[in-house]
């Protein structure tokens, strides 16, 4: 992928985690499940049976066997060390950004507004909800 004006190649980091909540009963057991489900071995066992994209553990993301068997991972492999952050909403506000990001899209992608004005007015719906106070 080409480098854009900054010298930064346009990717950013996004990961499937798992977490505990802190309503859970067994915190002891769901801890356990958490670092069996994170585990390299675990991982390798999960990514090659197509049941997920590896961890983002140097030692899953490295791993000999998903690098020579997985070909999208090898190529996306080393833009890992790169990718930008998530651009969150400083604000907070990431349901209500979603939802508008939604609302405005969606007419564009179904050919019911023209994209050079469905575009404008996304642009000006999500800038109201960044423009928001912190939630």
């Amino acid at each position: 992928m080409p480098k854009g004006p900054k010298g930064i190649v346009g990717t950013q980091f996004t990961v499937n985690g798992i977490t505990m909540s802190s309503a859970t009963k067994q915190p002891d057991a769901t801890w356990e499940y958490i670092k069996f489900m994170m585990d390299p071995v675990t991982q390798e066992e999960i990514v090659l049976n197509n049941g997920g994209r590896p961890a983002a553990r140097k030692a899953v993301l490295d791993n000999p066997k998903i690098l020579s068997t997985v070909t999208s991972h090898k190529a996306m492999r080393p833009l890992y060390d790169t990718a930008l952050g998530w651009p969150n909403p400083a604000n907070s506000r990431w349901p209500e950004f979603t939802t508008t990001l939604d609302q405005t899209f969606g007419p564009i992608w179904t050919g019911a507004v023209e994209f050079d004005a469905g575009l404008k007015n996304a642009i000006a719906k999500l800038q109201e909800v960044l423009d928001k106070p912190k939630s």
